[in-house]
């Protein structure tokens, strides 16, 4: 555009209000990106899953299954732990700790104490197992998709086995508040430790108690099932 004396205007910029269905098209569309989003993060935390399945599958056995009450017991209503796999499910004897050997595995036994409290739980295990004096330490267990659980922890030298075949046990025990406390022990050769603990670990994110056990035991026949 030119002007009267010669020289040059430049054109008003302007910008246009955008119509009602502009604004429509690009709200639809963020949301439209939102939706590829959220379907991306699904099929990525489908895929977890899938490959945690597998992998407990590939590490861990059936869940344990506890015996009937000794009479004047503490007991749980229920209780769900996939143990090493090649760790037989039914305990050997039915007084406390539930005694679960292996037909084969990076592990050659499991035990489960259950007593009144923590501290006994622990006491328990010691007395059972030939030690006294442990130095237990807290740990913290991280199950897929429920909270943390808290447990106190120890390794030590089991005295009884041969000088020949070394073999240590690993301990945890865990109290949920108003229900009896649960030791979990481990005894694993010394030549195994190594190779044992990834199954060690994958099969005590599987521990759980109550409503917890009854899912965790649902789900996994319904995977078996499938």
């Amino acid at each position: 555009m030119c002007d009267p004396e010669g020289g040059s205007v430049l054109a008003p910029i302007f910008k246009p209000r955008p119509s009602c269905r502009h604004v429509v098209f690009v709200v639809a569309l963020a949301l439209a990106g939102c939706g590829v989003a959220g379907y991306e993060k699904q099929m990525q935390e489908a895929e977890v899953r899938i490959q945690r399945i597998d992998e407990e599958n590939r590490l861990l056995g059936p869940s344990l299954e506890l015996p009937a009450a000794p009479p004047k017991t503490p007991w749980l209503s229920f209780f769900f732990l996939r143990p090493p796999k090649g760790i037989q499910t039914v305990s050997k004897k039915d007084e406390i700790p539930y005694h679960y050997p292996a037909t084969s595995s990076v592990c050659s036994d499991v035990y489960v104490a259950i007593s009144t409290d923590q501290e006994k739980a622990q006491k328990l295990i010691e007395e059972k197992l030939g030690t006294a004096g442990l130095n237990w330490q807290p740990v913290e267990v991280n199950p897929p998709g429920r909270p943390p659980i808290a447990f106190k922890a120890v390794e030590f030298f089991d005295q009884q086995a041969p000088a020949s075949a070394p073999a240590v046990f690993v301990a945890y025990v865990h109290q949920t508040a108003g229900f009896p406390a649960v030791g979990v022990v481990f005894r694993v050769l010394k030549t195994n430790r190594d190779a044992a603990a990834p199954s060690l670990k994958m099969s005590m994110e599987t521990y759980a108690e109550q409503g917890d056990a009854y899912k965790a035991l649902a789900d996994y026949r319904k995977r078996k099932a499938s």
